[in-house]
């Protein structure tokens, strides 16, 4: 085989292996918000916005504040476990489960000042709005594909690793207003909280006909961060009867400054005849990044003390998301819009649930839908959830749980897609469990 053929085997493993800093996937993961917050609004599906009086729920829609008539304090934790299943080319070639313990939501609010038909309230809260954990090892090889650059009897090996730990919390400062019982409104400020660790290795070969490796490729690469954003919110609920709520909201963009530290090394086994290696390290590694606005529209139907039904629509675009930062050069802020313009799409959230009351119980379940985010060629499936929760409430205290399922795949591309539109296929699976206790003063 001529020096030729493995000097374009270099350059094609070294053009798969750009520096995935920042990423269309990672503005993708802070884009898609789950909202996982109170365990009442987990059990119906997150499908709140309309009626308030929920910790989770005025981090959609502010107005649904003034709909609390007592102050009030909530602490929820979640215990979480999350699946991840990969496979290429229709083969099973990883698994990875992982397990833990977070919190959340937490909320306090405040009467400022109550009149029979007139209120209004501050409130509090600390909500999980994301989960950015994923992991998957994976190996993969193709013979003979369809290209120009590999003769025929020559393979090429890829193994791929990839862990990614992280959440966001979002500290609420909201204010609400009661008008009658008909109209409630209300506007706050979100103060979101990032974490965002992210290790990745990749090793591409080249073998003979005999399956001796003739050279290969490495690129690993570590990144640490954290940030904090800020956006603002104002919402609507409006009862024309009783029993009917309707709710609309909006959300800014969220702002975010990152700040923590970037490594990777790229080495070059042999291809060329002789060890080339490339390392780099920033401890001071900052950008910002800006992602997409919010809007929300939702509706419910109270049956009197029995239940309710509702019903919630919400809608971000997050092609209109960007990078920043003068710290990154122009070119690059560039590329990275044009791969977020490209690689992603709108992500409509559809939210759907219904509470039973039967006394002092309550039973609850919910659906959720979440389309994929990515382009066509990601291959990738929309975000369905499975919601169900009891709760207990007295007068002065109660305890609420659920249990939700979120399933999806995903499909990422480690090769060019030029040469071989395979990609690694990611089924994700995640459980979470959430206990919260309510004490009204």
């Amino acid at each position: 085989m001529s020096r030729n053929f493995f000097i374009g085997i270099a350059l094609f493993l070294f053009e798969s292996m750009t520096l995935k800093g920042q990423t269309a996937m990672e503005m993708h993961h802070l884009n898609r918000h789950q909202n996982l917050g109170t365990a009442r609004s987990a059990g119906v599906g997150g499908a709140f916005s309309a009626l308030g009086n929920d910790f989770s729920s005025i981090h959609i829609n502010p107005a649904g504040v003034g709909v609390f008539r007592r102050e009030q304090v909530d602490v929820h934790f979640g215990i979480f476990s999350h699946n991840n299943a990969t496979s290429f080319n229709g083969q099973r070639i990883g698994d990875n489960n992982e397990a833990g313990v977070t919190i959340t939501n937490f909320g306090k609010t405040w009467m400022m000042n109550e009149e029979r038909n007139r209120s209004s309230v501050f409130a509090l809260t600390f909500n999980q709005t994301a989960s950015f954990r994923e992991s998957y090892n994976g190996r993969g090889f193709v013979m003979n594909p369809e290209g120009d650059i590999f003769e025929p009897g020559d393979f090429y090996n890829d193994s791929v690793s990839r862990e990614i730990i992280g959440t966001q919390h979002e500290l609420g400062l909201t204010f609400g207003f009661n008008e009658g019982h008909k109209w409630y409104y209300g506007f706050g400020i979100g103060v979101p909280f990032t974490t965002f660790r992210q290790n990745y290795f990749n090793d591409q070969s080249v073998s003979d006909v005999n399956e001796v490796e003739q050279g290969f490729v490495e690129y690993a690469e570590g990144i640490d961060v954290s940030g904090v954003g800020i956006n603002a919110r104002a919402g609507v609920i409006y009862r024309p009867i009783p029993a009917l709520r309707i709710g609309v909201s909006a959300q800014t963009p969220t702002a975010h400054s990152f700040n923590g530290e970037f490594d990777f090394i790229y080495r070059d086994g042999g291809i060329f005849e002789e060890l080339e290696e490339e390392r780099g390290f920033n401890p001071n590694y900052r950008y910002t990044a800006y992602n997409a606005a919010r809007l929300n529209a939702g509706m419910a139907y109270v049956f009197n003390k029995f239940g309710f039904i509702s019903i919630d629509y919400d809608f971000v675009d997050p092609r209109t998301s960007r990078y920043g930062g003068r710290d990154m050069e122009q070119s690059i802020k560039d590329n990275l819009r044009e791969d977020i313009r490209n690689d992603l799409t709108p992500m409509p959230h559809l939210r759907a649930g219904t509470e039973i009351r039967l006394g002092s119980f309550f039973l609850r379940g919910g659906y959720s839908l979440t389309t994929s985010g990515y382009s066509e060629r990601f291959n990738a499936t929309n975000v369905t959830g499975i919601h169900g929760g009891i709760g207990y409430q007295t007068k002065k205290f109660g305890i609420n749980m659920s249990l939700v399922n979120f399933q999806s795949t995903t499909g990422e591309f480690v090769f060019d897609q030029g040469l071989i539109p395979t990609p690694f296929m990611n089924e994700r699976n995640r459980t979470m469990f959430t206990l919260g206790v309510t004490i009204l003063q």
